[in-house]
């Protein structure tokens, strides 16, 4: 069972749940009769993947889409993309469980950020901004339910630009 969370069930926890099935089922027997246990496997690791990717997926969407807003000197799209920012953060808190925490990589996932804002701007003419290396955003700040789109953009635009 992933990082002691206690008994994990598919309703509350279905990553940590397909994570500790997993482990179960290769504890199994190769041959137990009437089991596909390489298809269950195989199954079961598709989908904690799925899941997985969904909430990197997202994760990625809500900082470039933050970083867009803070950083544009289109004030025409800021709306929109603050918009943009409020569909993907509730798609985390609606996805994201505790038990995916280890196996986020914000530095990983800001870098894929990065590129991403930086194709963005180059497309539509804008400005590219200099970016910080290092993430400006915690797993934590992200998957709060409480965060406050509008005031994480008005952050970063006073961070980057030095106000």
């Amino acid at each position: 069972m992933p990082d002691g969370y206690g008994k994990l069930t598919p309703r509350d926890d279905p990553y940590g749940w397909a994570l500790a099935q997993i482990e179960a089922i290769r504890g199994l027997p190769a041959d137990t009769a009437g089991f596909d246990r390489d298809g269950m496997l195989e199954f079961l690791e598709d989908s904690a993947h799925a899941m997985l990717a969904k909430v990197k997926s997202q994760l990625i969407n809500l900082m470039a889409h933050l970083t867009k807003a803070a950083c544009t000197r289109n004030s025409e799209v800021i709306g929109h993309w603050r918009n943009e920012c409020r569909n993907f953060h509730q798609e985390i808190v609606i996805e994201y469980r505790r038990s995916m925490r280890k196996e986020i990589d914000m530095e990983r996932l800001w870098r894929y950020t990065i590129k991403r804002v930086t194709e963005s701007f180059e497309d539509y003419g804008e400005p590219i901004p200099k970016l910080p290396a290092e993430c400006p955003f915690t797993l934590a700040q992200l998957v709060d339910e409480e965060l406050d789109i509008t005031g994480a953009m008005e952050s970063l635009r006073a961070r980057w630009s030095g106000g």
